[in-house]
This record gives C-alpha cells, structure tokens and sequence, in this order.
C-alpha cells in the first residue's frame, strides 16, 4: 500500500483527505471510461473502507466461539480462572479506557472544528468551553474508577487475598487524598486528548474539516450506543458472576437464560465492550485517509479480544459473556465506518479509499 499523503492544506484539493496515496491533477480529474460528460457519475459504495472477507471472518469464528462456549462455559472457567492474574487484574484496572478517552477526543475534535468555523466568537469560545468541560467529566470517570480499582488490588495485596477479586458491581467513595491521582491523571490525559485533536483538525480544507466533525459525532453516538445496549442487557439478564457461582450466591445458567432485573449483572462484559470500544477510534480517522484508521481498527480489535481473555481468567464474566459482548460492539462500530462513508457520499466527497487502498469514486 502506497505511503499516507499529508494533511491538506485550508486550500487543499479534498479528495487527498479520503485517498491512501496522492494522485496525479489528472487523474483526479479526468472522467472514468465511458463517461458522459453532460451526466453525474454514479457513486459506488466501498463498505466503508472496511476489508468485508477479514470482518466476516472475525464475526464468524467469535459466533461459532459463542457456539462453543454455550456448552462449556462452566469447563472452560473452571480451567483458567486465577484470581491473582496479574495480567486479569491490570486489564480490569486500565484497560476500559476506550469510551472514556474516545468520547473526549470526539468532543475536542468539534471543540477544534468549532474554533475553525465563521460562527460568532461568543459561540466558538462559548461552545469550546462547555466541549472542553464535558472532555473533562468523561475522562474523570474513568480515571476514579480505575483509582477505586487500584486501591481495591492495593488492599487485597495487604489482606493477603486474591489481588483480582472482582467487586465491578459495588460503589465506592473517595476523600480528596484518594481523589487527586484520579484528577491529576485526568489533567494529563485531557491536555494531551486536547493536543491530538487540534492536530488533527488545525490544517484541514473546509469540506474534510466538516467531515471530520460528522464522524466525530457518529464515534460518540457508537460510544454511547455500545453502552446503552451493553448496560441494558446486563441489568436485564440478571446473570450470575463465575465468582458469584462460585461462593454459592447462586446458580450457573446458559447465556440466553433470562432472569430478568436481580442486581447480577455478568451478560455481556462491560469490560470487553469497552476495551473493543477502542476501534471505533477509525470512525473518526476515516476522513484523513491513509493507514491510521485501519491500523486503529485492528489495534482495536486486539485489544478487545485481550481483555474478553482477561475477564475469563479473572473470574468475573463467563466465555460467552465476553464473547457476545465483542460482536456487539464490533458489529456497531462497522456499521460507524459504514455511515461515515454514507455521509461523505451524501456530502459529494470526491472520492474514498477501498479496502485495496485504491481511490474509488463515490458520485
């Protein structure tokens, strides 16, 4: 595959912005075989960008695993689970960074394109602020969550007890001591959140400038769309922990067992949801072309099937909890790429990039 293009400039031509690799004036310009100067060109649809034989294949094999698993779920958990996995327990500690840090990052994305607009000053810097604000609050829960976490392992390691001992489901309170490395990891993480998106958003053309802010709303509607649909089925199907099962607070049952609300929460995997949340971070770098957002997907994609490993092991989600858990949100985050180049289409985006990296006409 050809090297990336840099960044368009203000004035810059913006089909750049959706090609993996530059192309000659001419043959951006010059009509395809067949083409009747006095029509429009039909535009063709390239499935988001998205390699459809890879991604098939993926969602294939996880719902055969789902398969599987739905007859040995007990077996398999009863075979790797290890409350004291270093591995399980850091990846329940700071691994869910993914809709957090995502949802900032699109908020900072329209913070910069807001800035850039011709709207009055009072409603740029009006606007900016109360993104910045919202950045601000959605990286702070992470950040006191995975402090709640690390002080949970802390204690465990002093008690002498299991360091990943799952208690997902149990609030907790901070004092201002316990508050502040939460706070000061979000002050890190905001600035450099706020860095990145102005880096992304500072020299670009008008038309990928607007393309870039309706996939930055797109990632937060498939940020937060993952987790309405995840939160609601855990609260629905009421399903008992491995650990749960384990210390006789109630019996195992099949996935598709539905207990209806009973403050059990363990189908699908927050966890998981939220670790493979961290591919749709491609929805946003779809309009930038190049390899970005394709290796975003994949890195993604690791990463989430990482921490459904890690739920397993630590005792706190059954296979099929995580398994689920993946294809939903993956399925959701394709359907993302998919209504990003629907939009640029709709938008008369001059051209987008296919799976093979080539430029594909999309009018």
């Amino acid at each position: 595959m050809a090297q990336a293009p840099s960044l368009p400039t203000h004035q810059a031509d913006d089909s750049q912005a959706w090609t993996s690799s530059p192309q000659p004036d001419a043959a951006r310009t010059t009509p395809p075989p067949g083409h009747n100067p006095g029509t429009t060109p039909r535009r063709q649809h390239d499935g988001g960008g998205v390699n459809t034989t890879a991604v098939t294949a993926l969602l294939g094999v996880a719902t055969v695993l789902l398969i599987i698993f739905t007859f040995t779920d007990k077996q398999v958990s009863d075979a790797v689970i290890n409350h004291d996995s270093v591995f399980g327990t850091l990846f329940q500690s700071y691994g869910e960074f993914p809709p957090a840090v995502l949802s900032a990052l699109a908020m900072q994305v329209l913070a910069g394109c807001l800035l850039r607009s011709s709207l009055p000053g009072i409603a740029r810097g009006l606007g900016s602020i109360l993104l910045t604000w919202a950045s601000f609050l959605s990286v702070l829960g992470w950040s006191e969550q995975a402090e709640s976490y690390r002080r949970s392992w802390s204690a465990n390691l002093a008690a002498g007890t299991p360091i990943g001992v799952a208690n997902n489901d149990d609030s907790d309170t901070m004092t201002w001591s316990q508050f502040a490395p939460a706070m000061f990891m979000d002050i890190v993480l905001l600035i450099i959140i706020s860095i990145v998106a102005w880096l992304l958003v500072r020299n670009l053309s008008t038309e990928t400038l607007r393309l870039i802010a309706i996939s930055a709303v797109i990632m937060l509607a498939i940020v937060w769309a993952g987790h309405g649909v995840n939160d609601g089925m855990k609260s629905l199907w009421g399903r008992f922990r491995p650990y749960e099962v384990d210390a006789g607070k109630g019996p195992y049952q099949p996935w598709y067992h539905i207990n209806l609300p009973n403050g059990h929460r363990s189908f699908p995997s927050r966890h998981t949801q939220e670790g493979t949340t961290l591919a749709a971070l491609a929805i946003v770098l779809r309009p930038l072309g190049g390899k970005a957002w394709r290796i975003a997907l994949w890195v993604g994609t690791v990463w989430g099937i990482l921490m459904a490993a890690s739920r397993v092991i630590i005792g706190a989600h059954w296979a099929t909890d995580t398994v689920a858990s993946f294809i939903l949100t993956y399925g959701l985050i394709v359907i993302g790429l998919w209504l990003t180049t629907w939009v640029a289409r709709r938008l008369n985006s001059t051209t987008i990039t296919n799976d093979a990296g080539t430029p594909v006409r999309t009018s």
